[in-house]
């Protein structure tokens, strides 16, 4: 009878530790879940300023050769004062 009366609290104390501390396991799960899913979804979409990265490209490939070198004037110059 004393086994099985701590067989019954024994079972009692873990499903109560189980109920008490599942909220918190669960949302925990949920937010890693959300935290991973925005760090791979920005990866996928190629970030913030995804679509600004492709326009520009677009840019610099339209541009003719007198245009391109006054581009990249501009970059080293402005690279120079800022690094």
């Amino acid at each position: 009878m004393a086994t099985t009366l701590l067989k019954s609290i024994l079972i009692g104390t873990l499903m109560g530790a189980m109920i008490f501390f599942a909220p918190g396991f669960i949302i925990g799960l949920f937010i890693t879940f959300l935290i991973f899913r925005l760090m791979i979804g920005r990866k996928m979409r190629g970030g913030k300023y995804g679509e600004y990265r492709l326009a520009f490209a677009d840019k610099v490939r339209s541009m003719n050769d007198e245009e391109y070198e006054q581009f990249k004037s501009n970059v080293n110059t402005h690279h120079r004062h800022c690094c």
